[in-house]
């Protein structure tokens, strides 16, 4: 991305990163409020489940990245889930499960755990429209992505410094999301859709294929399980014979 409204771009999404970690710190339940150029107030939707997360008003400056959906809960004790569909995910499903498990376990009695889930409304329109990359086996892939971007967070509350909301990575079979996407059509039989991540959001062309498991349920219509910390999305995938 080189040219200026590329560069507009990252910075913009910069911003958003910034505003939903502020949002996440401050256990917020949030939805951000339609896009302008000056401080706006924004409300949040109902908690589901009625857990109790505090509705906020945010006065960070907005931009034309539009509105997230963000969620955060203190993990209690397990087994422990959690699910947020409909306009809460901006029609979206998300199911999440985390096990009785001696590595979860152990976080668990470390400190106040949190989980956080964000849906960003329209981010996908302001990444690259075609990715570039090697698989595991050498083939070439041009992907596209094709849903709205959802983040799942796993991390310990009030921790300072370099441990400050750092993603805690726990094993597929201990945790992980469920995560049903409507996308787009695929253009042609040559592409299929996969379910990407992404364990640091950076939203480069570091989209991964290999650690979800992908499920298509109808043509625009696909279920992702995938580890609980990470970033995710659906990719329509064409393979480069060429």
């Amino acid at each position: 991305m080189q040219n200026k409204a590329s560069l507009n771009s990252q910075q913009q999404i910069k911003q958003l990163q910034d505003l939903v970690q502020a949002a996440a710190l401050n256990h917020e339940t949030t939805m951000a409020a339609p896009i302008s150029s000056s401080s706006s107030s924004a409300l949040g939707p109902a908690s589901p489940g009625g857990s109790g997360v505090k509705h906020a008003a945010s006065t960070t400056a907005t931009h034309q990245l539009n509105s997230f959906y963000l969620y955060t809960e203190t993990v209690k004790g397990l087994p422990f889930s959690l699910q947020i569909y409909g306009d809460q995910l901006y029609s979206d499903q998300l199911y999440m499960a985390m096990e009785r498990s001696g590595s979860l376990q152990d976080i668990v009695a470390n400190g106040t755990v949190l989980v956080t889930v964000i849906s960003y409304k329209n981010l996908t329109s302001f990444l690259p429209r075609f990715y570039f990359a090697k698989n595991s086996f050498g083939t070439d892939i041009d992907y596209i992505p094709a849903s709205k971007i959802i983040s799942s967070w796993l991390y310990y509350a009030n921790r300072t410094g370099s441990e400050t909301n750092q993603p805690l990575h726990v094993p597929l079979e201990a945790a992980h999301v469920e995560i049903i996407f409507q996308h787009e059509n695929s253009p042609t039989t040559e592409w299929i859709p996969l379910c990407g991540y992404d364990s640091k959001a950076t939203f480069e062309p570091t989209w991964r294929t290999d650690l979800c498991i992908t499920e298509n349920l109808m043509e625009n219509i696909t279920r992702c399980i995938c580890p609980l910390s990470g970033t995710f999305v659906v990719l329509l995938a064409k393979k480069n014979y060429n």
